[in-house]
């Protein structure tokens, strides 16, 4: 299918998704009216603290949201089945390369750019603030890895296992364009989420990796598996953050959060 007014209308609504879920957690978190009437609801059937409460509530609207409009999407341009697979142990290795070269890009220019911006260990409190951060840091520790995990598997099915091979499979669009145009609405949807300039240097460094990395093992193994696991692996990057983090912490940001609302 290389219709060039079905291709304008596919990547304009994809365009238009990917700034509306960029922005949804800051809208959901700081302006959504239903939201905070939900997390109140919910405090009368549990005895877990607001914080928390509100942290599940906007983690299921945003996963949901992704799953949902990576549905719709598949169903309306008709995404095919999977063309073909390498053997087992050609799969295997081609993640393990992929992750190992996403994580060491991103733990790179992570330093490069930090030495280039002067920018010491306190600078990363800012990351703090990230909307999909400051969510897992109300979580109980225990579960950070597996909600972290599940909001990058939703992310990755969205932009690989669904848009890009859309635009290889249904477009026959070339493989390094199609990656190209899939990363940027990933690198665009995560962007859309940051309020500083080092954010955007830390979060689009981990961007670029993925997109380049998980667009290749996409094409490579014509699957979206090998590309949803390179991405999981990238919870190495705060799990040590997280797990420093105290009962004390969390009920001192549970108060502040109650004095908010």
């Amino acid at each position: 299918m290389n219709d060039p007014i079905t291709l304008a209308g596919f990547l304009t609504a994809a365009l238009c998704f990917t700034v509306g879920w960029g922005r949804l957690l800051w809208y959901l978190a700081e302006h959504s009216t239903l939201v905070r009437r939900a997390t109140i609801a919910a405090l009368a059937h549990t005895r877990r603290p607001l914080p928390e409460v509100r942290s599940w509530l906007l983690t299921v609207l945003y996963c949901g949201t992704g799953l949902l409009v990576g549905g719709l999407f598949a169903a309306a341009w008709r995404l095919p089945p999977e063309t073909w697979r390498p053997e087992l142990g050609t799969q295997v290795a081609l993640t393990l390369l992929g992750t190992t070269g996403a994580i060491s890009f991103t733990a790179l220019w992570v330093h490069a750019g930090s030495s280039l911006m002067r920018a010491g260990p306190e600078r990363f409190r800012e990351m703090r603030e990230v909307p999909w951060m400051a969510g897992l840091r109300q979580l109980p520790p225990a579960l950070v890895p597996w909600v972290a995990a599940g909001s990058a598997a939703v992310e990755e099915l969205l932009f690989r296992g669904v848009l890009l091979r859309l635009l290889l499979d249904r477009f026959g669009i070339a493989a390094w364009i199609a990656i190209a145009v899939a990363g940027a609405l990933f690198c665009l949807q995560q962007l859309l989420q940051l309020r500083t300039p080092f954010q955007r240097m830390v979060v689009g460094g981990a961007c670029v990796a993925l997109s380049l990395a998980g667009g290749l093992l996409v094409v490579l193994t014509g699957g979206a598996l090998s590309a949803v696991i390179c991405h999981a692996s990238f919870v190495v990057f705060y799990l040590p953050e997280r797990g420093t983090g105290n009962r004390q912490q969390r009920a001192a940001g549970g108060s502040r959060e109650g004095q908010r609302w």
